[in-house]
Parts: C-alpha cells; sequence; structure tokens
C-alpha cells in the first residue's frame, strides 16, 4: 500500500516596485537576452571582446594637414610572438587616427592590396570620398614598413598628441605620438 504524503511548500514572492517602468522593462528585456543567448550558447560570442595580436615593435611618424585633408603615415612595425603572419587577400587592413577632438579611420577590405614583383602590397583607390595610396612592404621575417598617404580626408578639430592604430586581421599596433600638423 502506497501512502502519499502532501508537503506544504510556502513560497515566497518578492515584487520590487519602480518609479518608472522604463528601467524594469530594460531590466527584463537584458535578462530575457542573457537568457535566450546563453540557451544557443552564444552569449560567449556576443560579451566577448576582439582580441587582436599586439605588435612587438611600432614606431611612426605622422604628418597632418588639416586645410587639405592629408594624412602621411611612415611606419614600421615587427608582428608579435606567436602571430599566425599576414595574409593580405583575406584580411582587413584598418587606419585609425585620433587626436584632440577629431578621429579619422578606415578600413580597406581584405583583397584590396596588390603584390607588385618586388614583395610590396600595395593599395591605390578612393574610399568614403578619401583618396589612398597605401603600401606595406615586408623588410625581414616578421618586420613590415606600412605607407599611406590620404587626400580628402575631414580633420578638423585634429591637435596633439596623436594615437596612430593600425590592424591588419587579428595583428595590431598602436603608438601616441606628436604629430606635424599643420
Amino acid at each position: 500500500m502506497w501512502s502519499r504524503q502532501r508537503s506544504k511548500r510556502t513560497t515566497h514572492v518578492i515584487v520590487l516596485a519602480a518609479r518608472s517602468v522604463k528601467p524594469v522593462r530594460k531590466y527584463c528585456s537584458l535578462a530575457a537576452l542573457t537568457m535566450m543567448l546563453f540557451q544557443v550558447g552564444g552569449a560567449r560570442g556576443v560579451l566577448a571582446a576582439e582580441t587582436h595580436q599586439p605588435s612587438a615593435a611600432f614606431n611612426a611618424k605622422v604628418e597632418i594637414d588639416i586645410e587639405d585633408g592629408e594624412i602621411e603615415v611612415m611606419s614600421s612595425f615587427t608582428l608579435g610572438a606567436g602571430n599566425n603572419g599576414l595574409d593580405l587577400a583575406k584580411e582587413t587592413v584598418g587606419l585609425q587616427l585620433s587626436g584632440g577632438s577629431e578621429a579619422y579611420s578606415v578600413t580597406l577590405p581584405a583583397g584590396s592590396f596588390k603584390k607588385d614583383r618586388s614583395g610590396e602590397f600595395k593599395f591605390q583607390g578612393t574610399i568614403n570620398g578619401v583618396k589612398m595610396i597605401t603600401a606595406i612592404r615586408p623588410l625581414r621575417a616578421g618586420t613590415y614598413e606600412f605607407e599611406v598617404e590620404t587626400e580628402g580626408a575631414n580633420l578638423k578639430g585634429f591637435s596633439n598628441p596623436v594615437t596612430l592604430t593600425l590592424i591588419i586581421g587579428d595583428d595590431a599596433g598602436s603608438r601616441t605620438m606628436k604629430a606635424e600638423i599643420e
């Protein structure tokens, strides 16, 4: 003979009262989205920051002509330990320059650079209305030169110090320096 015992459960409900409905809606929406992402395994990718392999060395000289919208960058960099090399056919190239109240950034799509007979990679064209001449030169194992000249960029508001960041695929280098500004 089976006997069933009923246990009494006490349920406690906590009610939070908010002065406005907006914060409650935002919290509930964020909590629901987070739970859904964890259920499908996507939260790790959404919440993780993109990481780049830092350069072992990164040096640069920057000249800015505000009136003509010209930026000239000459830099050299050495890939960091554990890098997977550069593959300009498959990797984007990003340039970010900031200083004062202004910032300029551009991304060249993968495959934009063409290799010439000397082994130098070159891009010449217009992106977002800005004319660009760009070159990446391999020097020795893991060391490269990067050069870019722009014309027509909106550079009003730039002042020293400036920070230059170069991102090629998953490799990145950054340096803050005093630029020559006209």
